[in-house]
């Protein structure tokens, strides 16, 4: 009693020793000059202890278990056997220490360690600088790639329509992968870390990715330009073959994305841990907060695209002599980029020696773990729901940018500033889904958001398609109708991620859903391509809205019609989707797994990829592209 501070465990509770393993604290934290704690030998005998047969006598389970506390003293491990005792803990078994702590006069070097690898998620905590970073920055080069991808291709390079869509995918296919990047980050730990190195990577790949776009040489604009960078659309073109050099420029955007994706794989599994560490009536909380971050970053990004990348040579207003170019405007993320890269080293909670070390898990066993998961129906029935709301019925007409650009007379500014507008709206009901809405009906999420965004883009849509109003200001165009519902599914899709996952596999399950989602979106847009490409009236020729005769307004107006019933249409698939997280969590528990579950699924999944790349990876060579299987118009 003059030496050590010992917390008993009575005997009633020895069964339940997985419960303290789970939570890491090996066994009764002991605080003492000299105390034996053989780290090593300390978890090999706690593991023991732990899979006992709950019908062993409680003095075999403790003999056990104090073999460990027996076993040798380390001198200089005694601080990490407290870190390991600590990490994880909760705050009453952290006071509870602290007051053993104080006691004993043994000073306070494992409650600091208990405090910097707690997995709990604070704004102005600098353990999680890191992690605020690594989403403001995503937020930032998500917010730019989408921003100047119109002003590069439809502008600079006058890419049709139909080939900007696919170039969309094609930069944004690293998004497919983050289920295999969730796994690798979950199976395969680095010097005993599961997310900080791979956040590390990604964001180092980033940074290379953004040097080379910086000093690539830029190819001249397909039209002639005027001293202040206007085009000269009445004289020949200065660069035919501009359409066909945009290929180098796709792919390094897609390596920037590349780094992201890997970075917020990693990301995306930590916070879900976090999550987990939440009761049930705040869980999401964290996520929802960082997703805020995340907007507010692209915010920032597409305000920049607003006034600082609106030359006439991207499809602004504004003189390019006193605009950014794109090499520019890509050179200011370096900047953001280094300094995430530089915190990602030194400033993310996350403990060393997690779980996933113990269970030394293999790609084989984790890819059975997946075929598992995908086994379940629950899982089968939420994969679905977003695979199919993002793919069959999220097509959309290719005729929505040519409409903005050549009627409505919308520029870089304009356009910027209705994007700025969606994000607004996603960001202020991000903010109140975590104050008010965590526990709302996920199917009324759906539903509002579904059909308030077709009322509110209808309406200047047809007016500008038939010449009554047709004003930059007033045309919101395309960014009202996808940041909304995107935002919204990206909230369901979080918190569905927390119920659906156990604190062995947040990775696996958060790459699954973000990989079914990015499956999606390449494949709408093929099918768009291929389904619009059937009328006799080119939707992606600038020359038929110069032209702007009534028989091509009705038949974009018809096009917009068939859009809006595709969107509409994704409400049928409402009894897929849970109604909130006891709905979910009782699904789990109840309904059924069968083989033929994720047979179905990921014979869907590889069909859907397979074909949306080869269309996507046809449109990138100049001689396919005009292909009618492709969405072109013959060659």
């Amino acid at each position: 009693k003059d030496q050590r501070q010992v917390k008993l465990i009575p005997p009633s509770t020895l069964p339940d020793l997985q419960v303290i393993q789970k939570r890491r604290l090996v066994m009764a934290h002991v605080v003492a000059p000299a105390a034996p704690c053989a780290l090593a030998a300390a978890q090999t005998q706690a593991d023991r202890a732990s899979d006992l047969d709950s019908s062993q006598a409680p003095a075999e389970a403790a003999a056990a278990t104090g073999t460990a506390y027996g076993a040798m003293p380390c001198g200089e491990a005694m601080e990490v056997s407290q870190s390991v005792a600590t990490c994880g803990a909760s705050k009453d078994e952290e006071q509870d220490l602290e007051s053993a702590e104080a006691s004993s006069g043994s000073g306070s070097s494992s409650t600091q360690t208990a405090k910097k690898c707690r997995l709990e998620y604070h704004l102005f905590d600098p353990w999680n600088l890191g992690l605020t970073m690594h989403y403001f920055t995503s937020g930032l080069v998500f917010g730019v790639a989408n921003a100047v991808f119109t002003g590069l291709v439809f502008g600079y390079f006058n890419v049709p329509s139909y080939l900007a869509g696919a170039c969309m995918n094609v930069s944004n296919l690293p998004n497919t992968f983050s289920f295999a990047f969730g796994m690798v980050s979950d199976t395969k730990p680095i010097f005993g870390l599961r997310r900080r190195p791979y956040m590390i990577i990604g964001w180092a790949i980033s940074f290379v990715a953004l040097c080379m776009v910086t000093l690539w040489p830029m190819h001249d604009p397909y039209w002639c330009t005027a001293a202040d960078g206007a085009y000269q659309t009445d004289l020949p073109p200065c660069n035919p073959n501009a359409s066909k050099q945009f290929v180098p420029y796709v792919f390094l955007i897609g390596l920037l994305i590349l780094g992201a994706v890997i970075s917020g794989a990693a990301a995306d599994g930590l916070v879900v841990e976090y999550a987990k560490m939440e009761s049930e009536e705040m869980r999401g909380s964290a996520q929802t907060l960082l997703q805020i971050i995340s907007m507010g970053a692209k915010f920032v990004a597409v305000g920049l695209c607003a006034f600082g990348f609106n030359g006439k040579e991207f499809t602004g207003g504004w003189d390019q002599r006193k605009q950014l170019n794109f090499q520019q405007l890509m050179a200011l993320l370096v900047l953001p980029t280094g300094l995430t890269l530089c915190l990602c080293c030194f400033c993310v909670r996350e403990p060393r020696g997690s779980e996933a070390l113990a269970r030394k898990e293999t790609l084989g066993s984790y890819s059975r773990d997946a075929f598992a998961l995908l086994s379940g129906k629950a899982f089968f029935c939420a994969a679905m729901f977003i695979f199919w709301s993002s793919s069959i019925f999220a097509v959309s007409t290719p005729a929505s940018s040519m409409i903005g650009l050549h009627w409505a007379g919308v520029k870089m500014l304009q356009r910027q500033l209705c994007t700025l507008i969606g994000v607004l709206v996603s960001a202020v009901g991000m903010w109140l889904a975590r104050r008010y809405w965590l526990n709302v009906s996920w199917r009324k999420i759906v539903v509002y958001t579904t059909l308030s965004c077709v009322a509110f883009d209808a309406a200047p849509q047809f007016l500008t398609i038939f010449g009554i109003v047709r004003n930059q200001y007033f045309y919101l165009g395309e960014p009202i109708l996808t940041e909304i519902p995107q935002a919204a599914m990206g909230l369901v899709q979080l918190l569905m991620v927390n119920e659906l996952a156990d604190e062995s596999n947040a990775g696996l399950v958060s790459g699954v859903i973000s990989t079914i989602a990015s499956l999606g979106s390449p494949l709408a847009t093929v099918l768009g391509n291929q389904l619009f490409g059937l009328f006799k009236s080119n939707l992606s020729s600038q020359d038929n809205y110069l032209a702007d005769t009534r028989h091509f307004r009705n038949v974009v107006a018809v096009s917009f019609i068939i859009s809006y019933l595709f969107s509409l249409g994704s409400l049928a698939l409402l009894p897929l989707l849970p109604d909130q997280k006891h709905e979910l969590q009782q699904r789990k528990r109840e309904w059924p797994s069968s083989r033929k579950y994720a047979h179905a699924a990921l014979a869907i999944f590889a069909l859907a990829f397979a074909y949306s790349l080869v269309i996507d990876f046809m449109s990138m060579d100049a001689s396919l592209a005009c292909m009618k299987f492709v969405g072109g118009y013959g060659c």
